[in-house]
Protein backbone atom coordinates (compact mmCIF):
# COMPACT_ATOMS: atom_id res chain seq x y z
CA UNK A 1 0.00 0.00 0.00
CA UNK A 2 1.44 3.34 -0.96
CA UNK A 3 -0.56 6.99 0.01
CA UNK A 4 -0.57 9.06 -3.06
CA UNK A 5 -2.33 12.71 -3.66
CA UNK A 6 -3.94 11.69 -6.77
CA UNK A 7 -4.45 9.02 -9.48
CA UNK A 8 -1.86 10.73 -11.59
CA UNK A 9 0.88 11.47 -9.34
CA UNK A 10 3.75 9.90 -10.08
CA UNK A 11 5.96 7.93 -7.39
CA UNK A 12 9.79 7.96 -8.39
CA UNK A 13 9.72 4.24 -8.81
CA UNK A 14 6.23 4.11 -10.71
CA UNK A 15 8.71 4.74 -13.92
CA UNK A 16 11.24 3.02 -13.59
CA UNK A 17 12.08 0.24 -16.15
CA UNK A 18 14.59 -1.27 -14.02
CA UNK A 19 12.13 -1.98 -10.66
CA UNK A 20 12.72 -4.94 -9.41
CA UNK A 21 10.97 -6.66 -7.40
CA UNK A 22 12.98 -8.21 -5.13
CA UNK A 23 14.34 -5.09 -3.52
CA UNK A 24 12.24 -2.59 -1.99
CA UNK A 25 11.23 0.75 -2.61
CA UNK A 26 11.19 3.79 -0.50
CA UNK A 27 8.37 6.55 -0.19
CA UNK A 28 9.28 8.67 2.17
CA UNK A 29 10.19 7.64 5.36
CA UNK A 30 8.67 4.76 4.74
CA UNK A 31 10.29 1.02 3.42
CA UNK A 32 7.65 -0.90 1.04
CA UNK A 33 8.34 -4.42 -0.12
CA UNK A 34 6.94 -6.54 -2.53
CA UNK A 35 4.68 -9.16 -1.65
CA UNK A 36 4.48 -12.27 -3.69
CA UNK A 37 0.97 -13.01 -4.47
CA UNK A 38 -1.12 -14.95 -6.89
CA UNK A 39 -4.55 -14.77 -7.62
CA UNK A 40 -6.81 -17.86 -7.19
CA UNK A 41 -9.03 -16.77 -9.80
CA UNK A 42 -9.31 -14.07 -12.55
CA UNK A 43 -9.80 -11.23 -10.42
CA UNK A 44 -6.33 -10.17 -8.53
CA UNK A 45 -8.34 -9.11 -4.53
CA UNK A 46 -6.01 -6.44 -2.98
CA UNK A 47 -7.33 -6.69 0.09
CA UNK A 48 -6.73 -10.28 0.05
CA UNK A 49 -3.12 -10.04 -1.20
CA UNK A 50 -3.09 -7.14 1.62
CA UNK A 51 -5.05 -8.37 4.33
CA UNK A 52 -6.40 -5.75 4.78
CA UNK A 53 -9.04 -3.77 3.98
CA UNK A 54 -10.64 -0.01 4.60
CA UNK A 55 -12.80 1.97 2.51
CA UNK A 56 -12.23 4.89 4.34
CA UNK A 57 -8.81 5.74 3.81
CA UNK A 58 -7.57 7.08 0.19
CA UNK A 59 -4.78 4.83 -0.35
CA UNK A 60 -2.85 3.03 -3.49
CA UNK A 61 -2.32 -0.82 -4.00
CA UNK A 62 0.74 -1.72 -6.65
CA UNK A 63 1.12 -4.99 -8.51
CA UNK A 64 4.16 -5.76 -10.17
CA UNK A 65 4.62 -8.60 -12.85
CA UNK A 66 7.89 -9.24 -14.34
CA UNK A 67 8.43 -11.13 -17.18
CA UNK A 68 10.11 -12.92 -19.75
CA UNK A 69 9.77 -13.48 -23.22
CA UNK A 70 11.97 -15.20 -25.96
CA UNK A 71 10.98 -13.13 -28.66
CA UNK A 72 9.74 -9.40 -29.25
CA UNK A 73 5.46 -9.47 -29.68
CA UNK A 74 2.93 -7.59 -30.12
CA UNK A 75 -0.05 -8.20 -27.60
CA UNK A 76 -2.83 -7.22 -25.42
CA UNK A 77 -3.16 -5.98 -21.95
CA UNK A 78 -7.12 -6.93 -21.31
CA UNK A 79 -7.81 -4.86 -18.22
CA UNK A 80 -10.47 -3.55 -15.53
CA UNK A 81 -11.24 -2.20 -12.05
CA UNK A 82 -14.50 -0.30 -10.10
CA UNK A 83 -11.39 1.62 -8.98
CA UNK A 84 -9.53 4.13 -11.13
CA UNK A 85 -6.30 2.62 -12.24
CA UNK A 86 -3.21 3.20 -13.91
CA UNK A 87 -0.90 0.76 -15.98
CA UNK A 88 2.57 1.01 -17.19
CA UNK A 89 4.93 -1.15 -19.27
CA UNK A 90 8.52 -0.79 -19.25
CA UNK A 91 8.55 2.16 -16.98
CA UNK A 92 6.14 4.11 -19.51
CA UNK A 93 2.41 4.89 -18.95
CA UNK A 94 0.68 3.14 -21.29
CA UNK A 95 -3.05 3.44 -19.75
CA UNK A 96 -5.31 5.21 -17.32
CA UNK A 97 -8.65 5.36 -16.31
CA UNK A 98 -9.80 8.33 -13.69
CA UNK A 99 -13.42 7.76 -11.69
CA UNK A 100 -14.80 4.95 -10.63
CA UNK A 101 -16.96 2.64 -12.63
CA UNK A 102 -18.47 -1.40 -12.64
CA UNK A 103 -15.43 -3.51 -13.24
CA UNK A 104 -15.80 -6.43 -15.96
CA UNK A 105 -12.82 -8.97 -17.34
CA UNK A 106 -11.56 -7.67 -20.26
CA UNK A 107 -13.21 -4.47 -20.45
CA UNK A 108 -10.30 -2.36 -21.78
CA UNK A 109 -8.15 -3.82 -24.39
CA UNK A 110 -4.86 -2.08 -24.72
CA UNK A 111 -2.64 -3.08 -27.57
CA UNK A 112 1.02 -3.36 -26.41
CA UNK A 113 4.59 -4.17 -27.86
CA UNK A 114 6.68 -6.64 -25.68
CA UNK A 115 10.29 -6.56 -26.08
CA UNK A 116 12.59 -10.09 -26.02
CA UNK A 117 13.77 -10.42 -23.04
CA UNK A 118 12.66 -8.34 -19.52
CA UNK A 119 9.44 -6.98 -19.98
CA UNK A 120 8.18 -5.11 -16.41
CA UNK A 121 3.95 -4.92 -16.00
CA UNK A 122 2.84 -2.27 -13.01
CA UNK A 123 -0.50 -1.69 -12.32
CA UNK A 124 -1.59 1.34 -9.42
CA UNK A 125 -5.12 1.09 -7.92
CA UNK A 126 -6.41 3.50 -6.49
CA UNK A 127 -9.15 3.28 -3.13
CA UNK A 128 -11.54 5.94 -3.36
CA UNK A 129 -11.58 6.55 0.81
CA UNK A 130 -15.27 7.32 0.48
CA UNK A 131 -16.53 3.88 1.99
CA UNK A 132 -17.06 2.18 -0.97
CA UNK A 133 -18.45 -1.45 -0.81
CA UNK A 134 -17.14 -2.23 -4.07
CA UNK A 135 -14.17 -5.20 -4.35
CA UNK A 136 -10.42 -3.64 -4.05
CA UNK A 137 -8.83 -5.33 -6.89
CA UNK A 138 -8.29 -5.43 -10.86
CA UNK A 139 -8.99 -7.44 -13.76
CA UNK A 140 -5.42 -8.17 -15.97
CA UNK A 141 -4.84 -10.32 -18.94
CA UNK A 142 -2.01 -11.19 -21.12
CA UNK A 143 -2.81 -12.01 -24.32
CA UNK A 144 -2.33 -12.60 -28.43
CA UNK A 145 -3.87 -10.15 -30.10
CA UNK A 146 -6.64 -12.71 -30.80
CA UNK A 147 -7.46 -12.49 -26.84
CA UNK A 148 -5.60 -16.05 -26.18
CA UNK A 149 -3.64 -16.67 -23.82
CA UNK A 150 0.10 -15.22 -24.71
CA UNK A 151 2.38 -18.22 -25.62
CA UNK A 152 5.86 -18.08 -24.43
CA UNK A 153 5.76 -16.26 -21.16
CA UNK A 154 7.95 -17.03 -18.52
CA UNK A 155 7.44 -14.93 -14.80
CA UNK A 156 10.78 -13.71 -13.40
CA UNK A 157 11.70 -12.41 -10.13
Amino acid sequence: WARALSIHENLPWEQDPALNPTKPVSLGDQTLRWKRFASPTGFVDLDLAFDRHDPNTLCYGYALLPIHLKQATTAQLRADSFHHFRIHLNGRQIFARPGINADAPDRYVIPIHLNAGRNLILIKVGQGGIGDSARYGFYLRLTDTHGQPLRGVAERF
